[in-house]
């Protein structure tokens, strides 16, 4: 029961994340995998932005994808600067 919030490890807060052109995940699978990639890391960082605490399980569910993956993409996010 991980969450993406405030204070441990993957919990993080978002910085913001309008300053980035932040746009929803698109519903097809089309483009390469780094524009995928992309467009869920900013859809990410928007659910994080607008709802404060996000679950890893709900952010693997809502984007089809492993917790693995949720965790690379915050991992990655948070080196960028994008959430802390």
């Amino acid at each position: 029961m991980t969450r993406a919030r405030a204070d441990s490890q993957h919990d993080l807060p978002a910085s913001t994340g309008s300053e980035l052109g932040m746009q929803a995940e698109p519903t097809t699978r089309s483009g390469s995998r780094q524009d995928r990639q992309r467009d869920r890391q900013r859809a990410i960082t928007e659910a994080v932005v607008a709802e404060g605490t996000v679950r890893i399980e709900q952010l693997a569910e809502r984007f089809g994808i492993s917790l693995m993956t949720v965790h690379r993409d915050l991992d990655e996010l948070e080196c960028r600067g994008v959430l802390r």
